[in-house]
């Protein structure tokens, strides 16, 4: 999961010596589109509700499934 953060770290000093400024827009737009598909609402925190609850429930049987 580091990549996201490393690439925004680069966008940040590209930003900051006014550099590139053209490309680092549409590397900015091609992220933000990234995270609003269906298969990466998970993890930005936009799913339904009803997602949201099935997951949880998941989780937890299996936290009770491999608890020690």
């Amino acid at each position: 999961m580091s990549f996201i953060p490393q690439v925004e770290e680069i966008l940040a000093h590209a930003k900051a010596e006014g550099k590139h400024l053209d490309a680092v827009a549409e590397i900015e737009a091609l992220i933000a589109k990234t995270f609003e598909m269906e298969e990466h609402k998970w993890f930005t925190g936009n799913e339904s509700p009803e997602i949201k609850a099935a997951r949880k429930e998941a989780q937890e049987e299996f936290k009770k499934r491999y608890k020690k």
